[in-house]
């Protein structure tokens, strides 16, 4: 558990592999939601440690295994828990992320590399963007980044693999004993000056996540890659206005050839019309305007949640859900959350209606597609996003949700709501 300045919290999984099990999900009943009926009332926030393994030994080949959170995973982590509070108590407790970035298991009992440190920042970035998405759910964050951690030190040669600072002799071709930073600051020094009110961000591609922010006159545009290779990204920004730019200010956090960090920082006058973003890399681009921006309509996103938790697969036998108290507005959009867990090489694309009316279902979701060649996770376990019409949506909504294999379960289904001021382009 954790004992914080907000009150008393736990249990604190630390790899929350709630679909593993010799039947799916057995993980799930058996600690989290067993922790929650026992004893989740009686808490003040419910935590949790969300990391990557992206080394991890034992693959085929003695390669080694790349099982991530980021991406669809996590966001069906996250839902599960949520889910499984607003159907018991019907209200969700704060969640507090308590720590978060990469478990390095294939490295163990090595020395500190660059490139060991870049295996933990993409993942903090990419997390960081998902728990973004939940300002109203997570009360705090924590990446795991201790300083010298000295407590850790494996032996004389091996330090801790986690850290803030190294002594500057491990660095190659570096001397002395005096303590410099590890690659792990350029989190922060990416991260450092975001701030202002969160506005509307939207990418095509699900393996770019976006997210924006205004703060007088300089706007904040976030983009962060899930994508295994370099990504050409256009840059349409709308509802501008006469606005003029002033300056504009691009940091780039990515892989060299070597996979080493870089931070790459310039600035420029004009916003270019496209940039080219590094394969699970980080861009931030700071874009001040003459004057300060106007914030004049309002997206208002509402999360509703299906009181079912936990339904087995069968082919073709029709799952139904509810999903109620929806406060549609006059415009707006609408995204269906479908957790699922499912053996490799079943169906991700079941036949799904609203209120009577089918809805298409996207072959693409957040990340990569976790069996990964046979180098991935051991089953599959994600969030697949649909979006929905907006006129489909009412204020009770009938989801129907067949596939057409048995395996696995539905972990969650719950609805995004967003609720806008005005018609808006994509």
């Amino acid at each position: 558990g954790v004992l914080g300045v907000f009150g008393l919290g736990g249990f604190t999984v630390a790899f929350p592999d709630y679909e593993k099990g010799s039947q799916f999900f057995d993980n799930w009943k058996q600690r989290d939601k067993a922790f929650l009926d026992i004893a989740g009332n009686k808490m003040d926030f419910i935590s949790m440690h969300l990391y990557d393994f992206p080394n991890f030994p034992g693959g085929p080949g003695g390669q080694h295994q790349i099982q991530y959170r980021k991406g669809s995973n996590m966001e069906a982590t996250l839902d599960m828990v949520e889910q499984y509070m607003a159907y018991k108590w019907g209200s969700i407790k704060p969640l507090v992320i308590s720590e978060y970035g990469s478990q390095l298991q294939g490295s163990f009992g090595t020395k500190w590399t660059p490139q060991r440190d870049w295996l933990c920042l993409k993942a903090m970035s990419s997390m960081l963007m998902s728990f973004m998405e939940r300002p109203n759910r997570i009360d705090k964050a924590i990446p795991f980044i201790p300083l010298k951690a000295e407590w850790g030190r494996i032996s004389d040669t091996i330090p801790y693999y986690w850290r803030l600072l190294r002594q500057a002799k491990e660095g190659e071709g570096e001397t002395g004993e005096q303590w410099v930073y590890t690659e792990m600051v350029k989190f922060y020094q990416l991260w450092s000056d975001i701030k202002g009110t969160r506005i509307d961000s939207w990418a095509s591609d699900m393996d770019i996540q976006a997210d924006a922010y205004v703060d007088g006159k300089d706007v904040y545009l976030i983009l962060n890659s899930l994508e295994f290779s370099p990504t050409d990204i256009d840059l349409s920004v709308l509802g501008k206005g006469s606005n003029a730019v002033t300056s504009v200010n691009i940091k780039h956090l990515y892989p060299n050839a070597q996979g080493k960090p870089i931070l790459d920082n310039s600035n420029r006058t004009t916003l270019p019309s496209s940039v080219v973003l590094g394969s699970e890399s980080t861009m931030i681009i700071k874009v001040s305007h003459q004057n300060n921006v106007a914030i004049n309509n309002i997206n208002q996103e509402s999360k509703h949640y299906a009181s079912a938790v936990v339904k087995n697969i069968a082919a073709n036998a029709t799952q139904f859900f509810t999903i109620n108290n929806v406060d549609k507005g006059a415009n707006g959009e609408a995204t269906l959350r479908l957790g699922v867990g499912r053996p490799h090489g079943k169906s991700l694309t079941p036949v799904v209606t609203v209120n009577g009316n089918r809805v298409a279902i996207p072959t693409d979701f957040r990340g990569y597609d976790q069996k990964n060649g046979g180098l991935g996770r051991e089953r599959f376990f994600g969030v697949i996003e649909i979006p929905v019409p907006y006129n489909n949506i009412k204020k009770t909504n009938n989801i129907e949700v067949t596939f057409p294999d048995s395996g696995g379960a539905v972990s969650s289904l719950t609805l995004q709501n967003f609720k806008m001021s005005k018609r808006i382009t994509r």
